[in-house]
C-alpha cells in the first residue's frame, strides 16, 4: 500500500543527511530508474529533486517506489527523504495527507509536508539500496462490484483500454486535474452531437469536472440512474462530504487524482484506498 499519498503528480523530495555531514553521496531512483546521480547528503533542507509520479495502474508494483543507492560514504549512514507538494512547500492540501504504516495515521489538516513526519528514514551501507518509500496519487475508484454503477464502470474500463466511442474518440487519461469552473462548458462540448436516448445519460470519461476531459471526452449512452449514481459518489468524494471520508479535506481546483478500476474500501475514513490498487 502507498505510504504517502498526494494530490499532485509533480512533487519534490528533499534529500539530506540526518546525521553528521561527512561527504556521503547517493543516487536517487524512482520505479527502478535513475532520477539523479551523485547527490551529496548535506545539512537539512539538503538537495531538492523534482519527481513525476506515474499512474499506479501502469506499474507492476501498483505503487511508485522511491529508493536510494548508497554511492559513497562511511560504513553506514542515515538519510532522510522529505516530500513537498509540487515545487512549493506552501501549497495548501496538495501534499501528503495520509501517511501509511501499521495504524494508517491520518493528518487531515496538513497544509504542507513540513507539518508531517519525514517520509523516509533508512541506514544503508555503501553499494546497497535503501528500502523503498511507497508514494502515489490519491485514487478515485470505479468499482467493478458496484451494481448501481455497473455501466459507468464498464465505460471507464473500455475507455482506459483504448476502445473508441461511437465518434471514434479515444481517451485513456488516468491522472486528471480538478477544474470545477470549466465543468459545464466541457460537458456541453463533449456531449454535443451525441444522440439522447430516453432513460439514459451521455456519460463522459473522464468526467467533465476534470480538465483533461477537454470538451472531447469519450462518450457513451448509459442508464440515467447508473450515471448519476457514480456522479453523486464522485461529487461527494471531491467535496469532502462523503460519509466514509470525514477526515479528508476538500479537493481544490488544480488538485490531481488517479482514476482507476478497483473495489472501494469500506473501512470508515479511507474510501480512497481502492482495494488491490496500491
Amino acid at each position: 500500500m502507498s505510504q504517502n499519498i498526494f494530490r499532485k503528480q509533480q512533487i519534490s523530495i528533499q534529500v539530506y543527511d540526518d546525521n553528521i555531514v561527512d561527504g556521503d553521496i547517493v543516487h536517487v531512483y524512482l520505479n527502478g530508474k535513475l532520477v539523479r546521480a551523485n547527490v551529496p547528503l548535506l545539512k537539512y533542507p539538503g538537495i531538492t529533486i523534482p519527481l513525476t509520479l506515474q499512474a499506479s495502474a501502469s506499474l507492476p508494483t501498483k505503487v511508485n517506489k522511491l529508493t536510494l543507492l548508497a554511492a559513497y560514504g562511511g560504513t553506514a549512514f542515515t538519510e532522510v527523504f522529505k516530500v513537498t507538494p509540487g515545487i512549493s512547500i506552501a501549497t495548501a492540501n496538495a501534499g501528503s495527507i495520509v501517511r501509511g504504516g501499521p495504524k494508517l495515521d491520518v493528518y487531515p489538516k496538513a497544509i504542507n509536508i513540513m507539518d508531517l513526519p519525514p517520509v523516509f528514514f533508512d541506514s544503508v551501507t555503501v553499494g546497497r539500496y535503501s528500502d523503498a518509500a511507497n508514494i502515489g496519487l490519491e485514487l478515485v475508484c470505479y468499482d467493478p462490484f458496484s451494481v448501481a454503477q455497473k455501466q459507468s464502470t464498464k465505460h471507464a474500463i473500455d475507455a482506459l483500454a483504448g476502445v473508441p466511442d461511437t465518434k471514434g474518440r479515444v481517451h485513456k487519461n488516468r491522472i486528471v486535474t480538478i477544474d470545477r469552473l470549466g465543468t459545464n462548458a466541457r460537458r456541453y462540448l463533449s456531449t454535443k452531437g451525441y444522440p439522447k436516448i430516453t432513460g439514459n445519460d451521455n456519460d463522459e470519461y473522464p468526467p467533465a469536472i476534470f480538465k483533461e476531459n477537454n470538451g472531447s471526452a469519450h462518450v457513451r449512452s448509459i442508464l440515467l440512474n447508473d450515471n448519476r449514481s457514480f456522479g453523486g459518489y464522485l461529487g461527494s468524494v471531491l467535496s469532502g462530504t462523503n460519509a466514509l471520508s470525514p477526515l479528508y479535506p476538500l479537493y481544490k481546483n488544480g488538485d490531481q487524482v488517479e482514476l482507476t478500476v478497483a473495489p472501494r474500501s469500506l473501512v470508515k475514513g479511507y474510501p480512497l484506498y481502492c482495494k488491490n490498487a496500491w
